[in-house]
């Protein structure tokens, strides 16, 4: 054979990406998912949008997710709080913070800022990352936004739960 490094880089390309950790046995989860405005400082609960993609991601793991109302956790105003005021048990708080950045080539850059937390699963773990988006019209505003982010925050989920269940 002229060229065995050929035959190793097309079987590298079989490979196929593993799915997500299982829960080894079935676990309630709530879901909360909140967002808060850079304008005028007000919290309120996420869009659809957002809630879907996140209880969709959780049942990805066999874990039973279900969205809860945010209710006292809204007035708290950092995450320690949040998590205080939601009460024991297990729960992924998502936090999305997002601001208006610039206007570019006809589209409205938004910054969401995004703090992550899964309680009650594994050791626990917070995460702070930031996802840029860009939405079309201009009387979209913070919840259009976080909404544009899901399939990030999903993906960040995704990491914190397999490595949150593997270490189980």
């Amino acid at each position: 054979m002229r060229y065995p490094w050929l035959l190793g880089m097309g079987l590298l390309g079989c490979i196929k990406p593993s799915g997500p950790v299982q829960a080894p046995t079935p676990l309630d989860l709530r879901v909360v998912p909140i967002v808060a405005s850079y304008a005028d400082a007000t919290v309120s609960a996420a869009g659809p949008g957002l809630g879907d993609a996140l209880v969709a991601e959780v049942a990805s793991h066999a874990l039973r997710g279900a969205l809860t109302e945010a209710g006292p956790a809204l007035a708290a105003r950092d995450t320690e709080a949040r998590v205080a005021a939601l009460g024991a048990g297990p729960l992924v708080l998502v936090e999305a913070a997002p601001r208006f950045s610039s206007q570019m080539a006809g589209r409205y850059r938004w910054t969401v800022d995004v703090t992550l937390s899964v309680v009650g699963v594994g050791e626990g773990e917070t995460r702070h990352f930031a996802v840029p988006v860009a939405l079309v019209y201009d009387h979209e505003r913070e919840q259009a936004a976080a909404d544009a982010a899901a399939p990030a925050i999903a993906r960040e989920l995704r990491e914190v739960l397999d490595h949150a269940l593997a270490v189980r």
